[in-house]
């Protein structure tokens, strides 16, 4: 099964994540790119506000892959923002897809992502796996807003959600 992964990753996280499930799989990767630099203000302001940044054009012929894994951040309840245009440019061309998540998690896994999936491509997800990063982290510190904004995956925590990510979406080929 021929697979491709597009991420973004504000913090590192998700890309962190990506890449060992891209090389668990090998996989093609691609990272969306901004053109402009993100801060928390705008993360804000284009979940409120329904925008969709400019990214660079992605260069993939999404038809030659029977598997596309998307890897972003929730953000307010909501799929980061820059896969607006990646899912407005493929929504046609998507054969199989999974979602991949790493998020802070402050308020607990968001039951509306498969719900915006469906509204952005037009078909379910083959499958959705949401990792929330408080749950990496001690008692005290899991509704910590802060410490959730700054954290930085570690590669063996990478590691480890590599494989639980593996184990929901299914996938125990490779390419």
């Amino acid at each position: 099964m021929r697979t491709i992964i597009i991420t973004y990753s504000f913090s590192g996280n998700n890309a962190r994540l990506a890449n060992n499930i891209a090389e668990k799989l090998n996989a093609d990767l691609i990272e969306i790119q901004e053109f402009h630099k993100r801060s928390i203000l705008t993360i804000v302001l284009d979940t409120i506000l329904n925008r969709t940044p400019k990214i660079h054009a992605l260069q993939a012929e999404i038809r030659e892959y029977d598997h596309v894994i998307f890897v972003a951040p929730i953000w307010f309840g909501k799929i980061a923002s820059p896969f607006r245009q990646v899912f407005t440019q493929y929504r046609d061309e998507l054969n199989r897809y999974s979602f991949v998540s790493i998020s802070g998690g402050a308020n607990g896994i968001r039951p509306g992502v498969e719900k915006e999936l469906r509204h952005r491509t037009g078909k379910a997800p083959y499958a959705l796996s949401h990792h929330i990063l408080s749950d990496l982290l001690p008692e005290h510190q899991k509704g910590d807003q802060k410490v959730l904004n700054s954290y930085k995956l570690k590669k063996h925590e990478a590691s480890i959600l590599c494989e639980l990510t593996m184990q929901e979406l299914s996938i125990t080929t490779i390419n």
